[in-house]
């Protein structure tokens, strides 16, 4: 997730499979969601993703 305070699942692209955090949307709008084993397959065929 990224947003005006940072990014969420940095984790990920790091090689780390677990991270002890949950993510919380507050205020108005919307958020997508995708699943962690999804988007390992996306960095894994994107290299701009990763670097």
């Amino acid at each position: 997730m990224v947003g005006r305070e940072g990014a969420f699942g940095i984790s990920l692209i790091l090689g780390v499979d677990e991270a002890p955090l949950d993510a919380l949307v507050q205020g108005s709008g919307s958020a997508l969601r995708m699943e962690a084993a999804h988007f390992q397959r996306l960095l894994a065929v994107r290299d701009s993703i990763s670097n």
